[in-house]
């Protein structure tokens, strides 16, 4: 499932669940300052509890699954100080499937996650993930696979990291004003994902034009040793937030060799558009 995994993953929470993406470069640099540093804007971003349903489609076969996720609020009414997100995505092409469980806490004055989980069935194994960041950079992970040894590690990733859904929610709340990048933990698989700020657009979403701001991401995999992976690759990827206080997540897009993945959010009664 490849390909379809990380572009779940990074689509709700960057929308997202799922676990891996597609040239090797060196290892990186941030692009203004040290990954990880965050940008003086004021805080924009959600407010208050959130619910709602991602619809994961190919540009050839249709749909093939979806992201269903909720968010809740912890702090003062209006300014929430920390979000508590979790959810669950299954997506399967050609009967091969993956679906996954999700949980995260999301620091908002740090914009850094502090622990997240991920529970995977890939079909052929089932594989727990759990991180906690108590110092920005160190994360300390326990993976439980179905078919190896227990396993506990901590990984030095010399910047703030978050997980696949803090990514997104750091991105709702503290927009880049230029170019950076962001250390992200997709299970075991880090990455660094360099954003550039968002641009006016408007996005169809169910065949209705939504005022979007659009972010250009690039995924770029390391290994644990901060060089270039060598089993996985670089993918490019596209968001769109509603342009808007509340910068609700409208969709994702990503590039595949097998044709393109969107993930477009379900507008049903759960999720309430601008």
């Amino acid at each position: 499932m490849g390909q379809l995994g990380v572009t779940t993953a990074l689509a709700v929470s960057l929308a997202l669940v799922a676990g891996c993406a597609t040239a090797h470069t060196p290892a990186p640099q941030a692009a203004t300052g040290a990954p990880g540093a965050l940008p003086s804007t004021p805080l924009l971003g959600p407010v208050a509890a959130e619910s709602a349903r991602y619809v994961i489609t190919h540009g050839v076969v249709g749909e093939l699954g979806e992201v269903v996720l909720q968010l809740t609020p912890h702090g003062p009414v209006g300014q929430p100080t920390t979000w508590e997100g979790q959810g669950h995505g299954f997506a399967s092409l050609f009967g091969i499937g993956e679906s996954s469980t999700f949980r995260s806490r999301f620091d908002v004055g740090r914009g850094v996650s502090t622990t997240w989980s991920v529970n995977r069935n890939t079909g052929s194994a089932l594989i727990l993930d759990e991180c906690q960041q108590r110092t920005p950079g160190e994360i300390a992970s326990h993976r439980v696979h179905s078919q190896k040894p227990e396993d506990w590690s901590t990984l030095h990733s010399r910047a703030p990291t978050t997980d696949l859904l803090g990514f997104l929610l750091r991105l709702r709340t503290r927009p880049p004003t230029a170019p950076e990048a962001v250390m992200v933990m997709d299970g075991r698989a880090l990455w660094k994902v360099t954003v550039k700020p968002g641009t006016a657009d408007t996005v169809q979403v169910a065949q209705q034009p939504h005022a979007a701001l659009r972010y250009q991401l690039a995924a770029e995999p390391l290994d644990w040793h901060l060089a270039p992976s060598k089993t996985r690759h670089r993918q490019q990827l596209t968001v769109w937030l509603a342009n808007d206080r509340a910068r609700t997540p409208l969709a994702l897009e990503a590039n595949s060799t097998l044709g393109n993945v969107r993930i477009e959010v379900d507008e049903s009664p759960r999720v309430a558009l601008r």
